[in-house]
């Protein structure tokens, strides 16, 4: 009977030592996993990683590898005004939203041009992404099922815009390339419309 008694009671011990690794490994899973959905989610680290796809993308730009990172990270940002525009332009029938959606197509495409005509191969050797991010590519494709689109579409125009404004205030400090430092005089009024006008759309929409 003794020994049945130290018998059941060490295995008792030993269940009790199974069940508090089993918690810490659970617990363990669930930090790893929290902490994969914050990496994932995560601004900074998904501005890092756009930083350093589009320093790989241009080892061999002429110009110093910040201005070259601001004409990439400029181009962009016109490429996802532009295919946001156009796809807001395929699901609305509201004439305002229309009307700025023309707009940001038409300016943002002369601004690409622009862009595109610096970073030539014969000229700065800058990678321009021509595509857009898997993230951004599903906000814009949500406009097809989305019944708030144009509200949506809205606030993505001035979040993007003060985005970019901020970027272009940056490197108008920053820059010291001098065809680019003329772009950014030139193009920086423009956007900061484009936000005014973009806080306007939101505004009517609500």
């Amino acid at each position: 009977m003794l020994y049945l008694f130290f018998k059941i009671k060490k295995n008792t011990r030993m269940f009790k030592h199974i069940k508090i690794i089993t918690a810490v490994a659970i617990a363990g899973i669930n930090l790893m996993a929290c902490g994969d959905t914050k990496s994932k989610k995560d601004p900074k680290n998904q501005a890092k990683e756009i930083n350093d796809s589009i320093k790989k993308a241009n080892p061999s730009a002429s110009v110093k590898s910040e201005d070259a990172e601001f004409l990439a990270k400029a181009g962009y940002a016109g490429v996802k005004e532009i295919k946001s525009s156009e796809a807001i332009k395929a699901v609305t029938k509201n004439a305002d939203v229309i009307a700025f959606a023309d707009m940001m197509v038409k300016e943002h495409t002369a601004m690409g041009d622009r862009i595109k005509a610096m970073a030539n191969p014969s000229v700065k050797n800058v990678a321009i992404q021509k595509d857009l991010n898997e993230e951004d590519q599903d906000d814009v494709d949500d406009f097809k099922t989305d019944r708030d689109a144009d509200k949506d579409y809205a606030a993505m125009m001035v979040k993007d815009h003060e985005r970019v404004v901020k970027l272009f205030e940056q490197g108008d400090k920053t820059v010291t390339d001098a065809d680019i430092k003329a772009f950014i005089s030139d193009v920086l009024p423009k956007l900061r419309a484009h936000l005014d006008h973009a806080k306007e759309l939101r505004d009517k929409l609500k």
